[in-house]
Parts: structure tokens; C-alpha cells; sequence
């Protein structure tokens, strides 16, 4: 399984939606396209809250991965964040590549 785009691109040069409810509709499919992707991993989703946020968390083998997901659009741009941590040290997409 391949990991969704939204997690290694960029999105300097995302253009975000013109009305608030397109942009609203994009946020959702992008948190579900990684929730799914996340559980398809075994992971737990531990939160997600409503302004574009996902938690979730993994314990295999005496290690605990952590994945947090931010992606939201305003009227003038669309920010991501992604970030993992194993054991509490910050890692990379690596770290879940190493799962599949």
C-alpha cells in the first residue's frame, strides 16, 4: 500500500477553494484519506478534531509511533503539517514505510 500524496508533497503552490464550503469538503476528504491510510497500518486513531486535526498512535514491538496531521485551507492559502515520532524522537515517512 502506498502511503496518499498529501503526506510527501508540498503544498506551497496548492491553490486553496474559493467558497468555504469547498474548502471545508477538501479538508474532510484529506483527513479521511490519512485516517484510512493510518488504520490500513493498524494504527489507533486517538483524536480528530473538527478544525483539521488527526492524532493517532501505534505500539508494536516495545515501540511507540505517534503520527499527528494538520490540513487546512484559509481564503489565501492551505497549510499541512505531518509529523511522526517514534519513541518520543521525531522521525520521518520512513518510519511508517518500514510498517507496509
Amino acid at each position: 500500500m502506498k502511503e496518499p500524496s498529501i503526506l510527501t508533497e508540498h503544498v506551497f503552490y496548492y491553490k486553496p477553494e474559493s467558497s468555504a464550503l469547498s474548502r471545508r469538503r477538501i479538508e474532510r476528504i484529506m483527513l479521511q484519506t490519512v485516517e484510512d491510510f493510518l488504520k490500513s497500518l493498524g494504527f489507533e486513531i486517538v483524536t480528530t478534531i473538527p478544525q483539521g486535526r488527526l492524532h493517532g498512535i501505534l505500539i508494536r514491538d516495545k515501540e511507540t509511533i505517534r503520527v499527528f496531521f494538520q490540513y487546512y485551507q484559509t481564503c489565501k492559502n492551505v497549510y499541512k503539517s505531518f509529523q511522526v515520532y517514534v519513541d518520543d524522537k521525531k522521525s520521518n515517512i520512513s518510519a511508517l514505510r518500514k510498517l507496509y
